[in-house]
């Protein structure tokens, strides 16, 4: 009879609080699984781009208008202009320098992919997405040395620099972004992930996300106080030059290029070019790439005055 009560009281214990648990606790597993996938996604993909096949295969045309400039034969990631040279990193793991002037004087290194440069008057830097570590790149032969590693960034997709030197780096999948005062680094602020560029201008971080939502920020150096600058258009680029930032974006299915002018984007001319857009801006000319485009061309456009 006791054993009889015995599973009685355990059946009705089940039926009233094991049952209901599960039913309360299975939303919360899909939850979880689901953030665990999009997160894993982020970690091996970068703007639509598989990190992990890096050379998939694509009959699709790109439709780029301009001066075919350049040939990788791999979509590329980033674009940068340091000491008359483009400098630009493909999907292949090859960085690439072409003299503006001549392109004949060309260099090549392999073995990375970087996903975002950075250069001061002397120095150009890269972001190792696939190490999660900082490079310096000689300028003279592309050979890279380690500058800084840290692990749990959630791969390192773009990075900037203060006056006083420090980094600021940002994970693109973690969604941190760090403040590195070599050899230590501190989280500067967080929940800000698919982060694809962070400029710095009037001690003020400015920081831009890949379909994500809000898509540029701007974050005081000091205070921290965030300011959203746009709130839902699709961004693939941000730059400095000349101190002025400037943002590439989708609207109305076209390329645009602009500028940030009291926490406004004011829109400067349409660039040719299927999104997502990397550019890089010389003294005269518009360099730019399509992330889709898998041959890996590079085009030329005169540049327009900014407003």
């Amino acid at each position: 009879m006791k054993k009889e009560n015995s599973l009685k009281s355990a059946f009705l214990i089940y039926f009233i609080i094991v049952i209901p648990l599960t039913f309360f606790l299975i939303p919360q597993f899909k939850k979880i699984k689901n953030a665990n996938e999009k997160y894993q996604k982020k970690l091996t993909t970068y703007q639509n781009l598989s990190l992990n096949n890096p050379l998939p295969s694509s009959s699709v045309e790109i439709n780029c208008q301009g001066e075919l400039f350049f040939q990788g034969n791999s979509p590329i990631l980033a674009l940068h202009i340091f000491k008359d040279n483009l400098y630009f990193s493909s999907l292949d793991k090859k960085l690439t320098a072409v003299n503006i002037q001549n392109k004949s004087k060309i260099f090549q290194t392999e073995g990375k992919i970087f996903t975002d440069f950075f250069s001061n008057s002397q120095e150009l830097f890269a972001a190792d997405i696939l190490e999660n570590q900082i490079v310096k790149i000689n300028p003279n032969d592309g050979k890279t040395e380690i500058q800084n590693y840290f692990q749990k960034i959630g791969r390192i997709s773009t990075l900037t620099q203060d006056e006083k030197g420090n980094f600021y780096a940002a994970g693109y999948a973690s969604g941190n972004i760090f403040k590195i005062t070599i050899p230590e680094k501190t989280i500067f602020t967080s929940d800000l992930d698919q982060t694809i560029d962070l400029e710095i201008t009037n001690n003020t971080l400015y920081l831009a996300r890949y379909n994500s939502n809000p898509s540029v920020l701007a974050l005081g150096l000091n205070e921290k106080k965030k300011k959203i600058i746009e709130e839902s258009k699709n961004i693939s680029n941000l730059l400095k030059e000349n101190g002025e930032i400037f943002v590439v974006y989708l609207e109305n299915n076209q390329t645009k290029l602009g500028k940030i002018t009291n926490d406004k984007t004011e829109e400067i001319q349409t660039i040719p070019c299927q999104f997502p857009l990397k550019i890089a801006i010389g003294n005269k000319k518009i360099f730019y790439t399509s992330l889709a485009d898998y041959q890996g061309r590079i085009f030329t456009l005169s540049k327009k005055a900014s407003k």
